[in-house]
Formats: C-alpha cells, structure tokens, sequence
C-alpha cells in the first residue's frame, strides 16, 4: 500500500496481520518524514458500507517501530531486530539485558534478544537471545517459562499453549506440560515452515519439505498430521518454501503456499479425511497415495 489515505507523502504501509478474526486488520507503516518513524492502524471493514475504514491507534510510534510485526486475537507485536520485543505497546524484553546466566531474559548471557517470534493471544514465543538455544514464553507481561531448544532454532508456532519449533531441519515441539518431542516426519529430516491448526477438536501439524533432492522424484510436499503422529497426509504442493498457510474449512484442508523466486501462489484444497501415508527416514516418496490434486498456481 504506497501512499496511504492520511499519511505524509511517500509514506509506506509494510505488513498487515488479522488482528480480530476477519473483520480487523492491523498495519503498520513507515514514515519517510522523520524516516524510520512508525504508526499502527487498524483497518475495519464495516458491512453496512461494504468497505475498510482505517483509523490511527494511539501506540507509542517508538514501540511500534521494528523488523517484525504480527497480531492475533486483539493483541499485537513488535520486534526490533536485537533490541527489543513489544506486546500491546509495553516492552516484554529489551537489550542489551544484565548478560548473566542468571537474567531470565538471557539466560545464556548473550546481549541481543532474540528473534524466532510467534504470537498466539497474549502469547508470546521467542528465541531468549541471539544464540537461539533458549526459547522464552510470555503469558501477556509474565515471562512464564524458558525452554531450551533441542535442535538448532529458527522460527516457533504457538497455538493454545503448545510450541512448534526448529523450521530448518528438525521439527520439533513443546507441550503445556513442557514435554520437549520430536515432530520430523519428512525422510529428508528438513523440514520448514511449521504450522499448528484445530481440526475438529485435535491439534494438527503442518509443514512444507523439498524432497529427493537430486533425484528424478525431486519436488515440494506440503505434510499434515495430528501431534505426535508419524501418519501424514503428504501433498504434492511442488512449492512451500517461502511461505505456508493452513486453514480448515468445512470439511476441509485450503493450502496455500508461496514460492519467491517463481513469484507463485499455489492454492490446494483436500479432504480432511484424505488418506495418510508413514514416510520412512532417507526413503524416497513414491507417487502414491501422496496427493497430486492442485489448483491452478496464480502468478
């Protein structure tokens, strides 16, 4: 969105997340004039008029400011790479901290917060420090929980108290009760762009490989399967390494996912009760029963 309803000239809106289900999405935008100067709006779609009405909140602009933003369920983040995490316009952490093991912020005495950041309500999850060998867990201001990461660290997905980490080989995850398990399901052991979503009750995992690398079998799977579990529904997306999205509708699965460098969107809706298959370690994944029904990729 280049120059915004309301904004200097040559202002800049750079990333919008649903902040309160479909009707609210919050934005966040860069002036030219003081540059590296931010606002947060809030754009509301009104059904009466059929229509986005967008209307300045009063966060403090320094704490909006950052590199990384993300909203869910009424509340909202803002990370300056390094420097600082901020939850609903109050600081959680900021550096550099006391650089002791014994400063909960950065129990490994590194002197960079962390990135790695997901937000579920007033959830927050994070790489304790710029090592990425803790994870941090916020219940709204409280830091209620560190964790340290059992493989290398560098992305989370939090959903109802359950943690989902790793994103670049490994996947594993972390329960309520803080049970650290192993989540990789795909031969390659490389998996990305780990997601966590309800299905009828029961918490799923999703996430995307490329697999068989050198091979004539060589391609992009998208992979879903309940927690814990090792029987998966292994989609032929031939894309997913930029960006996954996992949704449920109806009865339902809708996919989509990006690839940069193609500049495609690819969008696949499958069965919830599609069938499932358990990979095996180092095997090559054979045509069926992995699932080929896509839809046209978008450009």
């Amino acid at each position: 969105m280049a120059n915004p309803t309301g904004l200097p000239s040559g202002a800049r809106c750079l990333s919008g997340y649903w902040i309160n289900g479909s009707s609210v999405i919050s934005i966040w935008c860069e002036h030219p004039s003081p540059p590296n100067y931010y606002t947060r709006y809030e754009w509301t779609y009104d059904a009466n008029q059929d229509e986005w009405i967008s209307q300045l909140t009063n966060d403090d602009p320094h704490l909006v400011a950052g590199n990384w933003f993300g909203a869910d369920k009424g509340h909202w983040f803002s990370e300056l790479a390094g420097k600082r995490i901020v939850l609903d316009n109050k600081v959680l952490a900021s550096s550099p901290p006391l650089g002791t093991p014994s400063d909960p912020n950065d129990p490994s005495g590194s002197a960079l917060i962390g990135s790695a950041i997901s937000i579920d309500r007033d959830t927050i999850v994070h790489a304790c420090d710029n090592t990425n060998n803790y994870i941090c867990v916020w219940n709204g201001t409280t830091l209620a929980h560190i964790y340290r990461a059992q493989t290398p660290n560098y992305g989370t997905f939090n959903l109802n108290s359950y943690i989902l980490y790793g994103f670049n080989g490994p996947l594993r995850g972390i329960t309520p009760e803080g049970q650290d398990i192993d989540l990789t399901v795909a031969p390659s052991r490389f998996e990305q762009n780990g997601r966590l979503l309800m299905v009828n009750g029961v918490l799923w995992v999703a996430s995307s490989a490329w697999e068989n690398l050198g091979t004539a079998q060589e391609k992009g799977y998208v992979y879903l399967r309940p927690w814990g579990s090792n029987s998966v529904i292994a989609i032929d997306a031939n894309a997913g390494r930029d960006n996954l999205s996992v949704a449920v509708s109806g009865s339902n699965f809708v996919i989509a996912t990006t690839e940069v460098n193609r500049a495609t969107l690819t969008v696949i809706t499958i069965p919830i009760n599609s069938p499932r298959i358990t990979l095996s370690s180092g095997g090559i994944i054979g045509i069926n029963p992995v699932i080929e029904t896509l839809n046209p990729s978008v450009p």
